[in-house]
């Protein structure tokens, strides 16, 4: 039993379908937790000052994170490797090993000036909260989130490793284990240190993320060493390489550091409501999204160095229609169920209905950009496959300027009344509820993720001409599927309203299950009428099984870049 766990945890999965499906999985398993995880914040605080104060001692850390660990993420290290396993193993693990000591030098010495100049740095971005009775807490949470840059940093190294060899059982266990570490700081650590043990909960967690991940070295041809001299020159060349990239992350870091800026100059509980129903739009991105662009990523890499440019682009392709398929229905399915998901989710305790009425708001604007989002990914990493690296920081820089200044004018508008404040009021319901502004920052994220999108999808259309056209006949199918879905689904909600009841946890969850089980059924319904492609891949995938996929135990040159 526990070798054919071994072997199970270890094992190579060549096929995109099969391995998206099970990172796939294992991120429904690590969204369930959030869900817990986020469930015990919102009763716990509910949208208030001490939520708002947790949130904001990410940003620092977050933002250190993309910038620094970008050299040893799986997006830059992955083809790196990809091409030097390709030649020689020894090659490939004194590479890896000079990256692993340059960046644990970079890091710590990073970590230690930030924790002493991070006072004056969160006092200029939050001085709401800074001056608040939650400050000092913010800024305590935040100097002990920088042990997350350094834990994550160090997961994302054997990661790539991991994925260099189409090892993704164990990569996408982590975040289930992340998830975990968290809760515990919630529901154990916090009641012993206060706000603070919330922050060493997410330390456990993102020392859990690389630890889990250990086991899977022993099965990589590639072996870590902390002998001998750095190869700087190879580190400069992931360096170069990562600059482009990090400064893409950085803009997308340090646009999300902008919209909680201005929502902390809002009403008390906006930061948290922001956070929370972004953390719920990304549950199908993470899902979709990031499963399928992560399983295409080191073939896609494979692919463009032995120059197969065709297998390149219908890889690419495949892997974009799924998503397109995958995506519109869920994120159609947010939109029209979004009070039901948010109060079921986040309801109870200290979260009260105004929260949720705030938060489902903001989700359903977020909802709009799910497919752009997860696209993105994909694109991205499509692009850093081919070594370009260019495209993806114009699209996010581009991006990045234009959901700060939507927000910007956004809340202004919102705040001053007029039309801006009665559309979204009568749209989304939420006439009656203070702190709509914080809406008008959710908006602008969407629609700023949309244009990157775009900018990313038209430039592959630019450079392969007619790569739409492979993707036309899906999105087709997916719009007209998704919209029997939200049709089916919005018109059973009054009279399941009436059979289950809305005052009730059990009646919501009831009514909103239902709703999305008939309206799943017209999508598919509408897809069989369509006689749609993707839902015959979906059943060939599912008869073929992951689960019968042959174990690797002793890896050949040849396998590794198959």
């Amino acid at each position: 039993m526990v070798k054919r766990l071994r072997s199970f945890l270890t094992k190579e999965i060549d096929g995109l379908h099969e391995a998206a499906y099970l990172i796939g999985a294992f991120a429904v398993l690590s969204q369930l937790l959030g869900f817990i995880r986020d469930r015990v914040f919102a009763s716990a605080f509910g949208a208030g000052p001490a939520l708002d104060a947790y949130y904001a001692s990410f940003r620092i850390p977050d933002i250190l994170f993309v910038t620094l660990s970008s050299m040893v993420s799986v997006s830059v290290l992955v083809p790196f490797l990809v091409d030097r396993i390709s030649k020689s193993v020894d090659d490939a693990s004194r590479f890896a090993s000079s990256v692993a000591r340059a960046f644990l030098i970079v890091i710590v010495a990073s970590c230690a000036i930030l924790y002493f100049v991070l006072p004056g740095i969160m006092q200029g971005i939050f001085p709401d909260i800074a001056a608040g009775p939650y400050g000092a807490d913010m800024i305590a949470m935040s100097r002990i989130l920088l042990l997350s840059p350094l834990l994550l940093g160090a997961s994302n190294l054997v990661g790539a490793i991991l994925q260099s060899g189409k090892r993704f059982v164990l990569y996408a266990l982590s975040p289930v284990f992340y998830n975990l570490g968290i809760i515990v700081g919630a529901l154990v650590l916090y009641p012993m240190m206060g706000l603070p043990g919330l922050a060493w909960g997410v330390a456990l967690g993102a020392l859990l993320h690389v630890s889990v991940q250990i086991p899977g070295l022993r099965a990589s041809p590639i072996r870590l060493s902390g002998q001998g001299a750095i190869a700087w020159r190879d580190v400069a060349s992931v360096a170069v390489t990562s600059v482009p990239r990090t400064l893409a992350l950085a803009s997308g870091q340090l646009a999300l550091l902008a919209c909680l800026s201005i929502a902390s100059s809002l009403a008390a509980g906006s930061i948290a409501v922001f956070t929370l129903s972004f953390n719920l739009q990304s549950v199908p991105m993470s899902i979709v999204g990031v499963s399928y662009s992560l399983a295409a990523f080191p073939v896609l890499a494979a692919m463009y160095a032995q120059g197969k440019r065709d297998e390149y682009l219908g890889h690419l392709a495949t892997a974009a229609r799924h998503i397109i398929f995958w995506s519109l229905p869920v994120a159609v399915g947010f939109i029209v169920l979004r009070a039901q998901i948010v109060r079921v989710i986040l309801g109870g305790g200290e979260f009260s209905w105004n929260d949720t009425r705030l938060t489902a708001a903001c989700l359903a604007f977020f909802a709009v950009s799910v497919a752009a989002q997860s696209l993105s990914l994909l694109f991205t990493r499509a692009l850093y496959c081919a070594g370009s690296t260019r495209l993806p920081l114009i699209a996010n820089l581009s991006s990045a300027v234009l959901i700060v200044i939507t927000a910007i004018l956004g809340v202004a508008a919102v705040e001053q009344g007029g039309v801006a404040r009665a559309v979204i009021e009568t749209l989304l319901r939420v006439e009656d509820v203070p702190g709509v502004a914080v809406i008008a920052i959710a908006a602008a994220y969407s629609f700023g993720m949309l244009v990157n999108a775009a900018i990313l999808w038209l430039s592959f259309e630019r450079h392969y001409a007619g790569f739409t056209s492979l993707l036309s006949t899906t999105t087709r199918d997916a719009l007209l599927a998704s919209v029997s879905l939200g049709v089916v689904s919005y018109m059973s909600l009054y009279p399941l309203s009436t059979i289950f009841g809305t005052t009730t946890l059990l009646g919501l969850l009831s009514q909103g299950l239902v709703a999305g089980v008939l309206g799943g059924l017209a999508w598919l319904i509408t897809l069989y009428a369509l006689r749609n492609d993707e839902i015959t891949d979906v059943m060939a995938t599912v008869r073929s099984s992951i689960w019968k996929a042959k174990p690797v135990v002793d890896q050949t040159l040849d396998e590794h870049v198959a």
